[in-house]
């Protein structure tokens, strides 16, 4: 293929690392590591802004990738978060990579706020597309072997929700290449079966995705050391030792573990591996991944809790030390932190929005339907006590020889239990009703009557005693609107406003009347409600 140097290429040197073919020009150095150099340039044919990846030795050939990435692109898999593959060209280091522009790392967004953790929000968002990338690459039997915080890129991070595509394909492999003992991945997101030379398939890209979702939660490596040993030792202090199975078809399993009498696999100590005393060092002092649940959580906000919950049900999952009971891709896709979906925290939502309907219910439920239970079981008024609800007032009435003003009818309750909602006109019998007093309701103790009326002892000694058996309730009906005026025996009615004094013994005489004709049902005879002379 021919080639020609760009204008924008021949003003720098550092702009000049190729021969670049015709029909690209230079515009910037997006960056540039050991291996290579990736170049922002505009493609003129396609009239795009593209990013060019040149290797700068032979030891980077990039032929495996773009075979990888041209099969990609017959399989539009850059739909499913995986970066777009543009073209290639040759250099004398190997194959030069066109790829689409994207805009920076999710390692340098995490860099840009210092490695804070991020909001859940945005964790879904990127562990939803990589889900779906991996989900993609399983679907071909691709193992990519090097996922890290640089080669997850966000297309803008400056935008909401964060958009992420895989990129370097440089080491990935087929599932049929996958041979025992290989070493992959970056040695602090190195999975179990790697590190011991255990058989191994797509899920080692799993595990590192569940260390990277480990440093969006809290801002750190989950497993830190400067060895494969320490790495090791970190992973099983955290999730524990894998399974004696797992161990036992490793290949580098007797490499960090001693075969003990007791027939099981126990980790060496830094002695023991080292021949010498070494301290681990942690950048977290979590003792299980659940601790992460109590991180960063909004006092009073069960929603953000039950979302954390999952996100972290979610990690355990990816950081199986096992690699077939690590979740799947496509589990992830499916799992309650993706789909917002909190099974457990609808449950306890309806729960408590169940208990919080039943309360006004149950309120009007006692109103309108009179409750006059024999006995009560708690909240028993000392004998001789009465309970009052108070009235909104039409009319006035001052008793002889009260002090204060008695603001509208004011209505009193002698209940053996009777709701102090319930209307005394009620036709209903009375049922059994808990024994709560209703709100607004207070407690009075009557004066003692100087004079009373002679009736059944019996009755007498029993209001004395204590039982409290009897119910007097003289109440308006709040639902219906519709007053109550005590009456006489002759059908006519106290007119309250009425002028004059009225004694105390008289009217005591025609309210008690009244009540033992009216109210018979759940009211007892006059003489009983006499106090003691």
């Amino acid at each position: 293929m021919g080639s020609s140097v760009s204008k924008a290429s021949t003003s720098s040197s550092e702009m000049n690392p190729v021969q670049l073919p015709r029909g690209y020009e230079v515009l910037k150095v997006l960056g540039e590591g050991y291996f290579g150099k990736v170049l922002k340039c505009w493609k003129k044919d396609i009239k795009q802004t593209v990013a060019v990846k040149i290797p700068k030795c032979f030891e980077n050939d990039t032929v495996n990738e773009v075979s990888m990435l041209r099969r990609f692109k017959r399989l539009k898999l850059h739909r499913h978060n995986i970066v777009e593959f543009i073209d290639s060209f040759q250099t004398k280091h190997g194959k030069a990579i066109v790829l689409e522009v994207l805009d920076i790392t999710l390692g340098d967004h995490l860099g840009l706020t210092s490695f804070a953790p991020m909001l859940l929000s945005d964790i879904r968002s990127i562990i939803q597309q990589m889900g779906t990338a991996l989900e993609a690459l399983k679907g071909i039997g691709v193992i990519h072997a090097d996922l890290h915080l640089h080669n997850i890129m966000i297309e803008n991070h400056q935008t909401r929700p964060l958009r992420v595509k895989l990129i370097d394909f440089g080491v990935a492999m087929s599932r049929s290449e996958a041979s025992q003992g290989k070493r992959l991945q970056p040695m602090a997101l190195r999975s179990p079966e790697i590190l011991l030379g255990c058989p191994f398939s797509e899920a080692i890209d799993m595990w590192s995705l569940g260390c990277l979702m480990f440093v969006m939660i809290c801002g750190k490596l989950p497993f830190s050391g400067r060895s494969e040993y320490e790495i090791l030792r970190s992973i099983i202090d955290l999730l524990g030792q894998p399974e004696d199975l797992v161990l036992s078809t490793g290949l580098e399993t007797k490499k960090y573990f001693n075969w003990t009498e007791s027939n099981s696999w126990e980790l060496k100590t830094s002695f023991e591996y080292f021949r010498c005393h070494l301290n681990s060092v942690k950048d977290h002092k979590l003792q299980s991944l659940d601790d992460l649940k109590k991180m960063c959580l909004e006092e009073n906000n069960e929603a953000e809790a039950a979302e954390r919950e999952q996100c972290i049900e979610l990690l355990k999952a990816m950081l199986k030390t096992g690699e077939d009971e690590r979740i799947t891709p496509s589990e992830v896709l499916t799992h309650p932190f993706s789909t917002k979906d909190y099974p457990n925290n609808g449950a306890e939502k309806s729960e408590t929005s169940s208990r919080k309907m039943m309360r006004p219910k149950a309120a009007v439920m006692s109103k309108r339907r009179p409750a006059c239970p024999s006995t009560l079981t708690s909240h028993i008024p000392p004998a001789g006590v009465i309970l009052v609800r108070p009235a909104t007032a039409e009319n006035t009435l001052l008793l002889e020889g009260q002090g204060s003003e008695v603001s509208g009818r004011s209505y009193i309750d002698k209940t053996s239990g009777c709701s102090a909602f319930t209307s005394p006109f009620s036709s209903e019998d009375c049922t059994s009703s808990p024994t709560y007093l209703p709100s607004g309701v207070i407690l009075v103790r009557p004066a003692t009557a100087q004079r009373t009326v002679p009736g059944d002892q019996e009755s007498a000694d029993s209001f004395q005693s204590g039982r409290y058996e009897a119910s007097v309730s003289l109440v308006t009906d709040v639902e219906s609107g519709m007053e109550s005026p005590i009456c006489e025996d002759s059908g006519s009615c106290e007119n309250t406003g009425a002028k004059g004094p009225v004694k105390k013994k008289n009217f005591l005489r025609r309210v008690f009347s009244w009540m033992r004709k009216t109210l018979r049902p759940c009211v007892p005879s006059v003489d009983d409600l006499a106090c003691d002379s």
